[in-house]
This record gives C-alpha cells, structure tokens and sequence, in this order.
C-alpha cells in the first residue's frame, strides 16, 4: 500500500490544495495567481506534479509563468490571458455547447461575467456587477468581477450529462 501524499512544510504555510476536488466535483482545483509570489506558485506547481493532478493556473504573471514552467515545463501557456495548464492536453468533453452572456437571444441558462475593465464608468466591474445582478433576467447567474474561470466551471457543469 502506497503512502498518502503530504505536501512539505514550506507549501502548507500559504496553501491548502484541494486534491480530492475532481473526483468530488468532476473539475480540479484551479491556482489563482495573483497575490502569490512566484516561488509560492512553484512550490504548487511542483505538489501538483508529484501527485500527477490536472490544473489551471489563472492570472499568471510572466514571472509566475516562469517559475511554473520551470517545474512543469511541457505546460500550456497562454500568455494573453495569463494562463497556464497541465498537463497541456484537454480533457475530453463531457456535455453540450455553451454560449456565453446572450440572455436575450438563446433559450439556455446564461452566466453572466462583469468585467474590471471596459467603456464608461465600470468603477473596476462594480458597475456591471451591479447591473446584471439588478437586471432579474431570468435564466442568468452572475459570477463575480473578472472570474471567467468561474463562470466557465459553472457552464460545463451545467451542460454535463446527469
């Protein structure tokens, strides 16, 4: 019988992964970036690796896109969007088509995604979070300000077969 995985000392001062969450959810756990040091993101990269789990990482600076390749270097990586993969494969599709924030034009549940930036006075997606919250179109949940990566784990939960 093999050992339980334990992450080190180091890890479990900033961090507490979730290695269960795709067989209890049917999608692993996602590493947000942001407000993480490169060494701490690293330090993840390689936990995650030593237990073999897919992840995302989302809102991956260069410097934290340099230190997760450096322990996971066949990764994806889009630097656009700041997001990195591994293992870089896709896996495969388990529902329907999604189409994103079009309340007014499909039959299908939305989910709507306020964004910190764009026209006007978006005050960093107050102003659109507000909106779509205030509007009571039916059929829409909102994510919060910037969560793409919420709003797409929410879709395919809701396109996949029961």
């Amino acid at each position: 019988m093999t050992e339980p995985w334990k992450p080190d000392e180091a890890l479990t001062a900033f961090a507490d992964l979730d290695l269960d969450r795709a067989a209890r959810r049917g999608y692993p756990e996602a590493v947000y970036c942001r407000g993480k040091t490169p060494e701490q993101v690293r330090l993840i990269a390689g936990a995650l690796r030593g237990h073999g789990a897919r992840t995302l990482f989302t809102r991956a600076s260069p410097e934290h896109a340099a230190a997760i390749l450096g322990e996971l270097p066949d990764a994806f990586h889009d630097v656009a969007s700041g997001l990195l993969a591994w293992p870089p494969d896709p896996p495969d599709p388990v529902g329907g088509r999604v189409l994103v924030v079009v309340a007014g034009l499909v039959a299908a549940p939305v989910v709507a995604v306020p964004t910190s930036t764009g026209y006007g006075a978006a005050f960093e997606g107050l102003a659109p979070l507000l909106t779509m919250l205030n509007s009571c179109a039916p059929g829409v949940a909102v994510v919060n300000i910037d969560n793409g990566y919420g709003a797409g784990h929410l879709a395919a939960q809701i396109a996949a077969p029961s």
